[in-house]
């Protein structure tokens, strides 16, 4: 092994058995193999436990972790504690890694002395998909951007805040708060990479895409979030979330704060599309005289110039958004999130 930093993976394991070998391979194959590997098994019905402890049995460098409490972000932040390498890496067990990835993010960071770097993904819809389709963002990928510059990019939405599109220095997590939130149903990638952007003094890009996303997982948390039962404790929790950044974002970033606006105004927006589409009248009774309050609060850092944005708020004043013949006009408005 040449004398390369340690990168610690962590990886929530619930209810994966079909897929939890698949992640793990692509990563302990990696040409990188400075690699430390957390399981964090947490519950599991299935035979997830067996299979975590087979593959740490086949590699020394897989440790299985077991948590008594069930969560992501629960068992996320038990791998933050456990893990003792110099970079931090994160997966969910039902996607993969492309070969090349960490030493890619490795050396980049290395040569940036960036704190945190992103990279691209690609969209998988079959298990076995041999041709995913890239994500293309619109990365600076020659550029390093401060704190406050990549908040803005992420909420203008030039790149993502999916947790496991990033490579991290470990040291961040033992010199701030930086932690998942607990008791969080969706929503908690972006608490979480808000507070690390936050807390890096640089940050960096790939534009390539590395991690394989399989988004069609019939039983998957993002699956669940869309059905009627889930969408009250979403929208709890997507608010609560967007509250709690505000205040941060007062605190720390006041000359973000209208960008944040916009982004809690488009938020707002895609959350009535959500409810109108549900067609659930006690999810719309609830939730729909709120949203178009954050809408209006919030409407007037939008980008005027944008056609989209002069499309959602008529959509919003004249409350069409419920009328399924402006389903795919507004659906072409989510987009640009």
């Amino acid at each position: 092994m040449r004398n390369e930093k340690m990168v610690s993976f962590v990886i929530p394991v619930h209810n994966v058995e079909q897929y939890i070998e698949r992640c793990v391979r692509s990563i302990a194959d990696q040409d990188y193999k400075a690699l430390e590997i957390l399981l964090v098994e947490n519950g599991s019905s299935d035979g997830s436990l067996a299979a975590c402890e087979r593959l740490a049995r086949e590699d020394a460098r897989i440790k299985v972790i077991q948590s008594a409490v069930t969560g992501v972000s629960i068992a996320r932040n038990l791998g933050i504690e456990r893990a003792s390498g110099d970079y931090l890496m994160f997966a969910d067990a039902d996607d993969w890694l492309a070969q090349g990835a960490v030493a890619d993010a490795v050396s980049r960071l290395e040569k940036s002395a960036a704190d945190v770097a992103f990279f691209d993904y690609f969209n998988s819809l079959e298990k076995t998909d041999s041709s995913p389709r890239p994500v293309h963002l619109a990365f600076p990928s020659n550029q390093l951007l401060d704190s406050a510059t990549a908040l803005t990019w992420m909420l203008e939405g030039r790149f993502y805040w999916n947790v496991w599109q990033t490579i991290s220095k470990r040291e961040l997590f033992a010199s701030s708060s930086v932690r998942f939130p607990k008791g969080i149903y969706v929503g908690e990638d972006l608490y979480f990479t808000y507070y690390l952007i936050g807390a890096a003094k640089q940050i960096a890009f790939l534009d390539k895409a590395y991690y394989g996303y399989y988004f069609q997982r019939p039983d998957s948390m993002m699956a669940k979030a869309r059905t009627s039962e889930a969408m009250d404790k979403r929208l709890r929790d997507t608010w609560d979330i967007q509250q709690e950044l505000w205040n941060y974002t007062i605190e720390r970033f006041p000359m973000q704060l209208n960008t944040y606006a916009a982004f809690s105004a488009r938020s707002a927006f895609i959350d009535l599309i959500s409810i109108g589409l549900l067609n659930n009248k006690s999810i719309n009774n609830k939730w729909q005289v709120f949203l178009e309050k954050k809408f209006a609060q919030y409407k007037n850092s939008l980008n005027y110039r944008d056609l989209k944005n002069w499309i959602r708020i008529i959509l919003v004043k004249f409350k069409l958004l419920h009328i399924r013949i402006f389903a795919v006009l507004a659906a072409k408005c989510m987009r640009g999130h």
